[in-house]
């Protein structure tokens, strides 16, 4: 378990820098693997047990990464989408990289900070940007969840698309969003969701191997033709956020909530949808900030925690037309480095 801050330059950077990070067998136990770093190309892929991730950026705009999850990795030739058993989500072919699933930054590098989250108990990695005082990204993020009951999956990849269109970019309940495992999103028609290794999900599509975060009816299908599931996630939605994330937390007070963002099949073959429950994020929560700046570190027990707002904590009631999440944010659980 490591937590790492900095000053990052460019897309190719922070990429270079987390799986240094990863790599690192003093910190971690049980090190990521790298399978590929090529900053000719602009490619890299790491893995840890069947989690596989991969990621493509382009010199030039310097503003996307993206995000490819899979079940294996082939070879440095081959397509960033095109790895065993790939979730379909991610066009892999040529950079840069502006549609499906990526890490979608406002303005090039340098940024302010990076901040990455590690756990090894569930291998799991949370990276936060800070791309200019106040403004910020949650790129991506890959692991495991703590996972419910005995089914097979439960690694999961997600990129962030905090949609620039003047009608969203000041709306942080916008359905055009996606971030974390957000089952509220509906931007699956540019393939941006989340997704998470599932198998033998009851009324699921045959031989289905992976899970599709979204509020949509469209789910495409993974990388080999397969069909996927709908999956809900609660980092911006569900009974937990929508009950609870109007109350106010304070340093001044022991009192401090800390939203879990649980995930679940949905299952649309019932009227209504039936959810089942298969687990949750690990280390990382839902908050509201109202009384925290952003970077704040709370204590929770023995934990401290780090607060960051989804895009920017700013509220204008006419309308910003730029980032803006109110008082919605997110808690990481930071772990001293060995």
């Amino acid at each position: 378990m490591a937590y790492e801050t900095g000053s990052v330059a460019s897309t190719e950077e922070l990429v270079s820098k987390l799986f240094t990070f990863l790599t690192n067998g003093v910190i971690f136990t049980t090190p990521w693997v790298q399978d590929n770093y090529d900053a000719g190309t602009n490619k890299a892929s790491i893995h840890l047990g069947s989690c596989y991730v991969h990621f493509l950026w382009d010199d030039s705009t310097k503003m996307n990464i993206g995000v490819y999850q899979s079940l294996g990795y082939l070879t440095s030739g081959t397509q960033q989408d095109s790895h065993t058993n790939d979730s379909g989500n991610g066009n892999g072919a040529t950079a840069p990289v502006v549609s499906e699933r990526r890490a979608y930054f406002n303005v090039a590098g340098p940024w302010t900070k990076y901040h990455f989250f590690a756990y090894e108990d569930t291998a799991c990695v949370y990276v936060v940007v800070e791309e200019t005082p106040g403004i910020f990204r949650h790129p991506f993020g890959f692991g495991n969840i703590v996972k419910l009951n005995d089914w097979i999956g439960g690694e999961f990849a997600y990129g962030c698309w905090w949609n620039p269109n003047s009608s969203y970019i000041d709306v942080p309940s916008a359905l055009w969003h996606s971030m974390l495992l957000d089952g509220s999103t509906v931007a699956t028609n540019e393939l941006v969701s989340a997704t998470m290794h599932v198998v033998g999900m009851p009324n699921g599509p045959a031989s289905h191997k992976w899970g599709v975060f979204t509020s949509d009816t469209s789910l495409a299908n993974d990388g080999d033709g397969n069909g996927r599931v709908p999956l809900w996630g609660s980092s911006r939605g569900g009974p937990w956020v929508r009950e609870l994330s109007w109350m106010r937390s304070t340093h001044l007070s022991s009192y401090k909530v800390l939203i879990p963002i649980t995930v679940a099949y949905r299952d649309t073959t019932d009227t209504p949808d039936e959810i089942l429950f298969l687990g949750q994020m690990h280390n990382v929560a839902v908050v509201n900030l109202a009384n925290f700046n952003v970077g704040d570190e709370i204590t929770v027990g023995s934990d401290t925690w780090i607060v960051f707002p989804w895009a920017r904590k700013l509220y204008v009631p006419t309308g910003s037309n730029t980032d803006e999440s109110r008082n919605a944010g997110w808690a990481y659980k930071k772990v001293p480095n060995p």
